[in-house]
């Protein structure tokens, strides 16, 4: 079975951005994601995995096994044809890309447009899950607990004289992690320039910041693993920093119900899914709020495999075919940086 794995940032999506060169904490989380699943899957009897490249990564290939094929995006008018061969020629995709300008769910759409079957989120769960105001709209009809807030458009009044009262979260309604998100804590942090795209505003809700990742597949199959403390800025700009874990049990009980709860109000999905939450300070979880959800692979992939007693991306292929898997996890504790690594391990994707 070959199975096609494309990371944005290091497989060519860049290119559809302009002419900047990858560099920086994106690639190197990116990197990190890709070595991290394609090594998983690489490991897997019977499995052959191919990848993306961008040309312009000249040591990429140096980071995976050898045994995996790699295939070169040297421009953007490229980087469909490409994904558009691999997919078709592979028995399952896996994508990972940022939501924001609808860039994941177009490459979702090359996919299954060439004939490929996705093992990552489909095009309409993508799209929900790109647009917070849907992503809320969604939950809110089944009564999963999300904050109050409301949706900005440009042309509108600034600052829009309906909004919730201060403190309150701003954010892009298409926005993937902390990008271009600002908190508002007193009338005098508003900005004084208006944004350019649609924006969420919403009530900045107090508690400690976490996000669990789940295996979905068919039927609606769900399996939860280890719920991690998010790390944030306290700048106002809730910079992810890192994670840490084990949650105790009654918390991760209470993130398993909530997350559960919120991917049932979503469309149809497969593969790996994050869900971002709020923990609040009551014991029964009446005071916790799902803040959104992550339509792709993440990078607490990269530290839940560590902790892994098996392989993390057997498992998910297992679910995604619809069948049971059973999975353990060390206990930790443990913490890992931004990009999902642990600090002894920094040095692997330098």
């Amino acid at each position: 079975m070959q199975i096609f794995v494309y990371e944005f940032i290091c497989g060519g999506g860049m290119w559809a951005l302009g002419d900047e060169l990858p560099a920086g904490s994106l690639l190197e989380e990116g990197r990190s994601m890709l070595q991290a699943l394609v090594r998983d899957l690489a490991a897997i009897d019977g499995v052959r995995v191919c990848v993306t490249r961008d040309a312009r990564l000249t040591h990429l290939v140096h980071d995976l096994p050898p045994e995996v094929q790699v295939e070169t995006i040297g421009h953007r008018e490229s980087e469909r044809t490409v994904i558009a061969k691999c997919a078709r020629t592979a028995q399952a995709t896996i994508l990972i890309a940022p939501e924001f300008y609808g860039l994941l769910a177009e490459r979702c759409g090359w996919v299954t447009t060439a004939g490929g079957c996705l093992w990552s989120p489909p095009i309409e769960f993508v799209q929900a899950a790109s647009s917070k105001s849907e992503t809320v709209w969604r939950l809110r009809t089944r009564h999963v607990a999300v904050p109050d807030g409301m949706l900005w458009l440009p042309g509108n009044e600034w600052p829009p004289r309906d909004a919730p009262a201060e403190p309150l979260v701003l954010k892009p309604d298409d926005g993937c992690g902390s990008q271009e998100v600002r908190g508002i804590f007193r009338r005098e942090d508003w900005p004084r320039e208006p944004p350019r795209e649609p924006t969420r505003i919403e009530q900045f809700i107090p508690g400690r910041t976490a996000s669990i990742a789940l295996l979905t597949g068919p039927q609606g199959v769900l399996f939860p693993l280890p719920a991690c403390y998010q790390h944030l800025t306290s700048d106002g700009t809730f910079r992810y920093v890192g994670g840490s874990l084990p949650l105790e049990e009654s918390l991760q009980n209470r993130a398993q119900r909530l997350a559960t709860s919120a991917l049932q109000a979503m469309p149809a999905t497969c593969g790996y899914v994050g869900v971002d939450f709020i923990l609040g300070d009551a014991a029964d979880g009446s005071k916790d709020f799902v803040i959104e959800i992550n339509p792709r692979l993440t990078t607490s992939y990269v530290g839940l495999r560590k902790l892994c007693r098996g392989n993390l991306a057997e498992a998910m292929i297992h679910v995604c075919r619809g069948e049971e898997v059973s999975l353990w996890f060390d206990e930790g504790p443990i913490e890992f940086a931004a990009d999902g690594q642990l600090p002894r391990d920094r040095s692997v994707t330098s």
